[in-house]
């Protein structure tokens, strides 16, 4: 095996290391771009930091300069602590890695120099061009859409923000001399913002999508600017205590412009990726395993298939709509550094000799931005073998490197995808998002490797890119939604008209960052009543509102929540509804075998009664019931193109109010708006706060304790499409989640009719409240002495509380002041710090409360410390 170069592991985490430990702390981005210059850092005053997309089916890390798919043990992640080895691990927790590593490369003109800036520079031990700014600026950020948890979730894109600065003007090190100009390294003065979204969604959890911005910070103009993502595929399984890597991976790849669509209907997507797999996916015994096999004949003893791959490309560029032309490159070249086995694919006309002795490797900045300007697109790795000396168009490789690259691929090759030119004068900036996209069973014939090199073209035929090539769909329309006008031009993306259909398969060109998403959730309040909560919600916008993707009403039912506080984990189901409706399965025939499969969105019963039934009115069949066809027993008809199907129902089918689901129409007789013209409603279809009463519902929680706060939601979800891999999508409970005591309302103080007591009393510092759940939830990090709590209750909502002592020196007094329609108006609480902020002592006290009215109340409270 030819030598490698590989990154000293051990040297780099050294280096690593110098970096402070990392918390789960966040400070704000940069606001003024303006006062970085460049500048040489101490090591203590850099903040390298690392965080790791796992959200979804991949584990992928990413850090704040530059560098990303590269991970080990003894890196932490900025947010949560953990060990962020898994640096492209996919799928999930399988031990495959995808990626050697990934990087970013900046290239320009600027006044007569020409500069490339890079994350890490191969070549050369130490040399980071591209690193955080100076702290605080430099923190990484996150913001995960409906995670109020995490500040400015609203802004928010996906279940997993991360967001990064860091410039080239920051330089930690000036280790290296660049190979044609003799100096160090010199800036472009760039100011770099990554976002790096991921989604759990099933649809959109095989991919991390990049928004790239690429601000000018300097004086002068960027002339010609080009971008890059470099990477190094290394697809197999990754083992050993510490995850010890393992690069002889033999890796293929290549480059793809424009495919059939998988939606069919003649649509030809122009993908424009490079993608990147193991050469045979490493099939064990003559099949491909999801488990690790001992094998000590093998260097790392331990073994497993790795059948998947992966793809990185642009998902748009400045002026693309308006169908402006720029250069994309797609390059490679071989991991060795041999002058002998140095090779990248070159053409003829365009040849540049790097001053290395081969064609591969490009040192110094001119050279890399010769290979990221050069307008190539290389021939596939495997296609070596194919080119020879006397092939008019490329430079031939070395016959070792044709035959290693065609036969068993290569370890970590270097594989560049570059896009430009841009202009960018001082101040001026330019967006690139891309796209990271993995994909399962890319390798479905384990005997496939044996086609090599001999029958490239069987080989070819034998791979499954359907699956990637579909999540790379998933990754654009994401990106920029087929079907949306963003902007209300009418222009909403391209479309063909197809069996009658017409099929979306562009956006409009306007970056929407937006997945599939739940209905919005109904608007709730919670009343208290006696031991429990009225839960009353309205769902006009929850039934009636559009899918983003599907543009149908995909509305399915509610579910109420209730727990002790507002985390997730604690929230238990307390009563659903769907609504009735039932899945079609039709028998498809494929090459193989026969499968069940789901053309269509859920039918309500009494659609597949009226298509479905017997009798001259099927609509008038009493007797049909689709779960009475079955498999087994499908319902068949020659009247009907899909001549065999049976139904099962879309969930609990839990849709007769105060039957099945505890949930009732506050209205039941209401009819429905479809009945009015949006412009001429009726004042008695709305509820007085403004609401249609036809989407009215109400619950009650019963059997609640009366003495501590519940947290009570209502969450809207859809049906999702099975069609496109699409699970029902359900809206967050934690967001917008209403606390309240189930002890009845204000109104009963205010009318009389429930007199003001205090609980606990007497309060005992022995009782052991905190360990039973009643004080300090969610408080963990303060003392028991901060989280005591005496409760009133059965307040007016509008009082005053004093609290005096035995010799009738005032303790404490409480204003409170709250809105009637609040659920906690008639409740309120002191957490027995006295007027001048001591704890109370062991005593007897007097109550008052004071009514704006003028009457009063009084009692007695004893508290035991």
């Amino acid at each position: 095996m030819p030598r490698l170069l590989l990154i000293s592991i051990a040297s780099f985490l050294a280096v690593a290391a110098l970096a402070p430990k990392t918390s789960a702390a966040r400070l704000p981005l940069l606001a003024d771009s303006g006062k970085l210059t460049s500048t040489s850092l101490a090591a203590d005053e850099w903040r390298w930091a690392f965080a790791q997309h796992n959200i979804g089916n991949m584990n992928l890390v990413v850090s704040n300069f530059g560098l990303w798919g590269f991970g080990w043990h003894e890196w932490r992640d900025y947010f949560t602590g953990e060990a962020v080895r898994e640096g492209s691990e996919y799928p999930k927790n399988s031990l495959v890695y995808q990626l050697q590593s990934a990087q970013f490369w900046i290239g320009g003109r600027l006044g007569r120099d020409t500069l490339v800036s890079v994350s890490f520079d191969y070549n050369v031990f130490l040399e980071f061009e591209l690193n955080p700014a100076p702290a605080p600026f430099g923190e990484m950020d996150t913001r995960p859409l409906g995670d109020p948890s995490t500040s400015g979730y609203q802004e928010g894109v996906s279940n997993q923000d991360y967001i990064a600065l860091y410039t080239d003007t920051v330089v930690l090190y000036q280790n290296a001399i660049d190979f044609l100009r003799g100096t160090p390294h010199i800036p472009l003065n760039v100011l770099v913002s990554q976002k790096s979204y991921a989604w759990s969604n099933a649809f959109a959890d095989d991919f991390v999508l990049f928004d790239m911005n690429i601000k000018n910070i300097g004086a002068e103009t960027i002339n010609d600017l080009y971008f890059g993502i470099l990477s190094r595929p290394s697809v197999g399984v990754v083992v050993g205590d510490n995850h010890t890597f393992d690069y002889d991976h033999g890796s293929i790849g290549g480059f793809i412009e424009g495919v059939p669509s998988h939606l069919g209907c003649d649509i030809i997507d122009t993908v424009n990726m490079m993608w990147g797999a193991n050469n045979d996916g490493d099939p064990i015994d003559g099949a491909f395993t999801d488990e690790l096999v001992y094998d000590p004949n093998y260097s790392q003893e331990w073994i497993k298939s790795a059948p998947d791959a992966h793809a990185i490309f642009f998902l748009d560029y400045p002026g693309k709509r308006q169908h402006q032309d720029k250069n994309l490159s797609y390059n490679w070249w071989t991991p060795f550094r041999e002058t002998s086995l140095d090779y990248g694919p070159r053409h003829r006309e365009d040849y540049r000799d790097f001053m290395t002795g081969g064609t591969g490797w490009p040192l110094g900045d001119a050279n890399r931005y010769h290979v990221m300007s050069n307008g190539e697109i290389d021939y596939d790795i495997l296609h070596s073998i194919r080119v020879g000396y006397d092939d008019p168009v490329w430079l031939p490789p070395p016959a070792e490197i044709a035959q290693m690259a065609s036969t068993e691929g290569l370890p970590g090759p270097f594989t560049l995808l570059s896009l430009g030119p841009f202009e960018l004068p001082a101040g001026a900036s330019v967006n690139l998002p891309l796209a990271f996209v993995c994909a399962e069973d890319f390798h479905v014939d384990p005997a496939n490797g044996n086609n090599l090199p001999g029958d490239l073209d069987l080989f070819y035929a034998n791979l499954n890119f359907t699956n990637l090539l579909e999540n790379c769909s998933w990754a654009r329309w994401i990106y920029d939604n087929p079907g949306i006008d963003s902007d209300g031009d009418d222009y909403a993306g391209e479309f063909v008209v197809c069996d009658g259909d017409t099929i979306y398969y562009t956006g409009d060109g306007i970056p929407d960052w937006r997945g599939a998403v739940p209905p919005p959730a109904p608007r709730v309040r919670v009343e208290p009543v006696a031991n429990g909560l009225r839960v009353r919600f309205n769902g006009s916008r929850s039934e009636t509102e559009k899918d983003t993707f599907s543009g149908e009403v995909d509305f399915e039912g509610y579910r109420v929540y209730c727990g002790r506080d507002e985390r997730v984990s604690s929230f238990a189901l307390a009563a659903t509804y769907d609504r009735r409706n039932y899945d079609k399965y039709v028998l498809k025939a494929t090459d193989n075998d026969l499968q069940w499969v789901i053309y269509d969105p859920p039918f309500l019963r009494d659609s597949l009664r009226c298509l479905y039934g017997s009798g001259a009115d099927p609509c008038a069949d009493a007797d049909f019931d689709p779960l009475s066809f079955t498999p087994s027993s499908p319902y068949v008809h020659a009247d009907f193109v899909d001549s065999a199907f049976y139904f099962k129902k879309h969930d609990y089918n839990a849709s007769i109010f105060e039957v099945n689901t505890p949930i009732r129409k506050v209205y039941p007789d209401e009819p429905d708006p479809v009945i009015y013209h949006a412009d001429s409603i009726p004042p008695e279809a709305m509820t007085d706060d403004g609401y249609l009463r036809y989407y009215e519902y109400e619950v009650v929680i019963g059997d609640l304790l009366p003495t501590v706060p519940y947290w009570v939601n209502v969450t809207a979800f859809d049906y999702g499409d099975a069609r496109i891999k699409v699970k029902p999508l359900e809206s967050a409970v934690s967001v917008g989640a209403v606390s309240a005591y189930p002890l009845g309302t204000s109104d009963m103080a205010a009318d009389g009719d429930g007199n003001v007591y205090v609980y606990p009393n007497p309060y005992r510092g022995d009782a052991d409240y905190r360990d039973n759940g009643f004080e300090g939830r969610l408080q963990e990090d303060r003392p028991d002495y901060r989280v005591r709590e005496i409760h009133f209750r059965n307040l007016p909502p509008r009082c005053t509380i004093y609290v005096y002592s035995l010799d009738g020196d005032l303790v404490r007094k409480l204003d409170h002041d709250m809105d009637p329609a609040d659920p906690n108006s008639s409740h309120d609480s002191w957490n027995m710090i006295t007027r001048n902020t001591q704890m109370v002592v062991s005593g007897l006290y007097y109550w008052v409360v004071e009514a704006e009215d003028g009457s009063t109340q009084m009692g007695k409270l004893v508290i035991i410390m």
